[in-house]
């Protein structure tokens, strides 16, 4: 189990930030992430990609103690103050293609959104590399917000336009501005000029 002091710590660093922030913008607190995400802790990747198909017992035994653990994490940070919890979902990406997220990671990483949002706080699912292909798959998770839609070339293959048409307000979308050249690594307006194009 999770130490008990945690719970108050957690608490206490959320308020803190909530603070500082204020009204300029929201307090996320990133998670252990979803099963597939914290697997990928545990084994190597090129195991846990392979996994599935060539012991699915022990990927499920896996995947259920993945979950065990996030559920634990998420009954700790629940009431934290938090205004969203950042989801790691960038394990089980698009490159698993649609078929094989859909049977393999999707069922379990629902369940692991639904832990985190059972207190009623929003879940934001992060996949920062190939999206496209799992746009209509990420309704099923049950998330409320998926980001950062990451533009090609570098990053991911985000299409704004049509990723809008085929989510059709089920989650919402955040981003189409490269998140590391531009918002990380870029200057003001750069930032500013990227953000303009995508509005």
């Amino acid at each position: 189990p999770f130490p008990v002091a945690w719970t108050e710590q957690i608490k206490a660093r959320v308020q803190t930030i909530k603070a500082l922030v204020g009204d300029d913008g929201i307090t996320g607190l990133w998670t252990s992430g979803g099963p597939f995400n914290y697997a990928s802790r545990l084994i190597k990747l090129e195991t846990l990609y392979t996994l599935f198909l060539t012991d699915y017992e022990f990927y499920e035994q896996l995947m259920a103690y993945a979950l065990r653990r996030i559920q634990e994490f998420a009954r700790l940070v629940a009431g934290a103050g938090a205004d969203v919890f950042c989801v790691g979902g960038n394990v089980p990406g698009g490159f698993l293609g649609r078929r094989t997220f859909d049977r393999y990671a999707l069922p379990f990483e629902a369940a692991g959104i639904s832990a985190f949002q059972q207190d009623g706080t929003p879940a934001i699912y992060h996949n920062c590399g190939q999206i496209m292909s799992l746009v209509e798959s990420y309704k099923a998770l049950g998330v409320r917000i998926v980001e950062p839609f990451s533009p090609p070339p570098t990053l991911g293959d985000a299409q704004l336009d049509r990723a809008i048409d085929l989510v059709r307000g089920d989650y919402a979308i955040i981003g189409g501005v490269d998140q590391v050249n531009v918002l990380k690594n870029g200057s003001v307006d750069e930032v500013r000029r990227a953000t303009e194009q995508t509005s």
